[in-house]
């Protein structure tokens, strides 16, 4: 599984938002490219930046969001944009009995 991490144009340039998931990287990449339009400024504006300038359609899920950095998977832009790896539910789920075993039941004393 893959996550599209992405830039909120309201927000510090350090926050990245996990926007979408998809089985491919090439999913993603569709899904920002069904959202892609020509950059346009609608008077926006942030704290943080001044007046937006928008990659993504109004409206849309990503419009307040830029685009990443690199599309390349597991090779952020400098704030963590970008496409990356995502391990499975089950995965997850194993990790982190794995680190209560570790951390919390290790520790037992009784």
């Amino acid at each position: 599984m893959y996550g599209l991490c992405l830039n909120m144009m309201r927000d510090r340039a350090e926050r990245v938002d996990l926007v979408a998931t998809a089985a491919t990287p090439e999913a993603l990449c569709a899904f920002m490219d069904q959202h892609k339009v020509e950059e346009y400024s609608d008077g926006s504006t942030s704290a943080f930046s001044g007046t937006l300038r928008k990659t993504f359609a109004a409206g849309s899920p990503l419009e307040y969001y830029n685009p990443p950095f690199s599309i390349e998977v597991d090779n952020p832009g400098v704030f963590g944009d970008g496409i990356i790896s995502i391990m499975s539910r089950e995965d997850a789920i194993q990790r982190a009995a794995e680190n209560w075993d570790n951390e919390v039941a290790s520790k037992r004393i009784d």
